[in-house]
């Protein structure tokens, strides 16, 4: 529009610009005559000579019209809109036929949805979990000793056990119960913890008789052995249920009664957290109660004590694995009133439990001062007439070794803990149990252990 009004005013505009001292004398000039804007009167300005000749005009002229009635159509457009809807379909169908081939590239993917549970909100860290032998339970960042850890007067450490806040915490009952519960849901405390029952419903007089975490970095390590036949097994169950050979799980809990049946349950069906109520893992009869429980990786001796003074050594792999709860099968012919006392998993010949007799006698119940005679005997003798009357307290420690434990895990010396009778036995023993199996050292001099030696052969032949 600028240059049209330039064209027709050419001569007036150009005695302006020629009368003009400078260039912005002769745009106010331009747009006080012209009544133009200052972008308007710089586009005249800055317009070279050769666009004055008539062509170049009547371009600029033609290109002005075609812009006005363009503008008139958008305008009637705008305010009609059926015919915008029109328009809208007309380019559509132009489209459909511009590009009528078949889709080249293929459009889809998976339906990713983002799915949460439960353990993705846990913080991952490694703690230990302490189980004390009256219930109470608590969890802690690391400890120096086992004798520094604070429970409650009369009560102390049964269980020590080193696993991440993810898995799971199981605890065993003298009633054939499961109870399972998070390690992040046990109270972290450096105190007494919390006792059991306020997690889940015991019965009158029920305690704790075992304990197992399913972290497999603290479980012991799994040793593949020879199935024993089963014609060699006496007292086979006529109603519990067997897995087969090849369902045979890696990590398995061994149960044994006090008038000793003794089982094996995979350890990986308590792994999940139970009701209140707990799982049932060993069906007892009458007053029968569970003596001990105890993971194996298979491989292990099971050594036991009646309390008539008799001695008996397995090895694991005799009792069966069953798909369930179960009675179990004999462990131990009991004669009379006589029930199981002690009973330990040890991974080594050499590894046991120490005795006390009502004669005053201390002796090591081991695999190899007692050889495996098989499942179901009676067992040999320790002592002529004697009574098993005490047993010193062993504390379970279940841990990896400490090449194996993570980073985020605090470093600590290997564990040492003392057992109810060291103050009136003094430093008689050291501890006791790692890798999920009994070790017990006594100091003792050359001419005791003779003596004991003989007096077992003694009673051995009587």
């Amino acid at each position: 529009v600028a240059l049209v009004r330039f064209f027709v005013a050419i001569v007036v505009a150009l005695a302006f610009i020629r009368a003009s001292s400078v260039r912005a004398v002769a745009g106010m000039r331009l747009r006080v005559r012209l009544v133009l804007v200052v972008l308007q009167s710089n586009a005249i300005l800055d317009t070279r000579l050769y666009r004055l000749a008539q062509l170049e005009i009547e371009e600029i002229r033609a290109d002005l019209a075609s812009k006005r009635a363009e503008a008139e159509q958008l305008e009637a457009l705008l305010a009609d809109a059926p015919g915008r809807w029109k328009l809208v379909r007309s380019e559509l169908s132009n489209l459909s036929k511009r590009f009528a081939d078949g889709r080249r590239t293929t459009l889809g993917g998976p339906d990713i949805k983002a799915q949460y549970s439960a353990e993705d909100f846990i913080i991952d860290e490694d703690v230990y979990v302490i189980v004390s032998r009256d219930g109470w339970l608590k969890r802690q960042r690391s400890y120096t000793d086992l004798a520094a850890i604070r429970v409650r007067e009369g009560d102390s450490v049964g269980w020590s056990m080193w696993a991440s806040t993810r898995k799971s915490l199981i605890l065993f009952t003298d009633r054939g119960k499961a109870y399972t519960m998070r390690v992040d849901s046990v109270n972290a405390t450096t105190g007494y913890g919390e006792p059991v029952q306020a997690r889940f419903e015991f019965e009158d007089g029920e305690r704790i008789v075992g304990a197992a975490v399913s972290d497999e970095r603290s479980l012991p390590p799994c040793v593949e052995c020879v199935s024993i036949p089963k014609n060699q097994l006496p007292f086979e169950p006529e109603s519990d249920e067997e897995l087969d050979a090849s369902e045979k799980p890696s990590h398995c809990l061994l149960a044994m009664s006090k008038r000793g049946m003794v089982l094996r349950l995979p350890l990986q069906a308590f792994e999940a957290p139970s009701t209140v109520n707990g799982r049932t893992y060993m069906r007892l009869t009458g007053d029968d109660r569970v003596l001990s429980v105890f993971v194996s990786g298979g491989g292990e001796y099971v050594c036991l004590a009646t309390e008539n003074a008799r001695a008996l050594c397995f090895v694991v792999e005799e009792v069966p694995v069953l798909k369930s709860a179960g009675r179990g099968v004999r462990a131990v012919q009991l004669e009379g009133k006589d029930v199981v006392h002690t009973l330990c998993l040890a991974r080594d010949a050499s590894d046991g439990f120490e005795v006390n007799t009502q004669r005053g006698r201390n002796v090591m119940v081991t695999a190899r001062r007692y050889p495996p005679i098989g499942r179901g005997g009676k067992g040999k003798v320790i002592e002529p007439r004697g009574k098993v009357v005490k047993v010193s307290t062993k504390v379970v420690v279940l841990e990896p070794p400490a090449a194996e434990k993570s980073e985020k895990s605090d470093a600590r010396p290997a564990p040492q803990a003392t057992t109810h009778d060291e103050e009136e036995r003094g430093d008689e023993l050291e501890l006791p149990f790692a890798l999920g199996r009994f070790v017990a050292v006594k100091r003792q001099s050359s001419a005791d252990s003779d003596a004991d030696s003989d007096a077992d052969r003694e009673s051995q032949d009587e």
